[in-house]
């Protein structure tokens, strides 16, 4: 009968030189592998650093050079108004002067005409010089809703006589956030204000409100005719509009981005699910 030695099997002192070896290589290789995640994760979230303190700086100077140029476009405007405001004055006086004293029904109305462009230059000037003396904020804890709420409160007869129905869709899980109170009951009135030109023979007016991601939202959608896509790159410059000039400055959406800006939100023109135009405004819901 063989017998088979059990000898060879037995770890010799080599065997056991060799295993150690590995062994500190092997933990070597894993050490190394470890360093190298880490030093991977590290870059990572060295260059998401870079690349958010990038961003803040670029919104620094974003800011700064904003507000340089309303530094500027302030006195500028106060140099205009005063060198507009003094000959129109003078239009303005004599124009009721000679109204008074005229009784040919054409050169009424050709005076009358004269007043009203008077109005809407004087309204203009009036309207660069608001625009351009923006005002320090003051933020407070508040109820989002509450503040649409009050804004569509103030805007009641306005949409009552327009023949508008107001549908609102509220969230009742949002949370209070901190916003300068009075300037986005601007920005909502604002947008109410808009909508209602936008449907002078009545229509619908949707609000509504919802938390997502991390910011409250919220949406106006009108059942309008819309606005087209080839303006809606312009819609936020200052002074331009598609009504009257009697009616409107063109300031009021870029007066709202600006605030929005200053909230750190901001605010959108969309094609609207219903119909006409959907107006989407984000607040972050960090600011409690």
């Amino acid at each position: 009968m063989l017998g088979i030695s059990s000898k060879e099997h037995d770890p010799n002192e080599e065997d056991i030189r060799r295993l150690k070896i590995f062994g500190v290589q092997a933990g070597l290789a894993v050490k190394k592998a470890k360093m190298y995640e880490e030093l991977e994760d590290y870059s990572h979230h060295l260059e998401k650093r870079v690349e958010q303190k990038t961003r803040e700086l670029e919104k620094t100077q974003g800011k700064l050079i904003e507000s340089e140029k309303f530094a500027a476009l302030g006195r500028l405007a106060a140099g205009v108004a005063h060198e507009i405001n003094n000959p129109l004055g003078n239009i303005s006086l004599s124009a009721e002067l000679l109204l008074k004293k005229e009784g040919d029904p054409y050169k009424i109305r050709k005076l009358e005409n004269i007043l009203e462009s008077v109005g809407i230059t004087s309204r203009i000037v009036k309207n660069l010089l608001a625009y351009s003396r923006r005002s320090e904020l003051s933020f407070e804890l508040a109820d989002v809703n509450g503040l649409v709420e009050k804004a569509l409160e103030l805007s009641e007869n306005t949409l009552k006589v327009a023949g508008i129905t107001l549908i609102l869709r509220l969230s009742s899980e949002l949370p209070a956030i901190k916003v300068d109170s009075k300037k986005l009951q601007q920005v909502l009135l604002n947008i109410i204000t808009n909508a209602v030109q936008a449907m002078p023979d009545g229509g619908e007016l949707y609000v509504s409100t919802y938390a997502e991601d991390g910011f409250v939202i919220l949406e106006l959608d009108d059942t309008g005719p819309g606005i087209p896509l080839e303006i809606r790159d312009k819609i936020f410059d200052p002074f331009f509009t598609t009504k009257d000039l009697s009616t409107s400055a063109g300031l009021g959406l870029s007066v709202s981005q600006g605030i929005l800006d200053e909230h750190d939100g901001s605010i959108e023109i969309r094609d609207s699910d219903i119909k006409g135009t959907r107006v989407l405004i984000k607040l972050p819901g960090g600011r409690g």
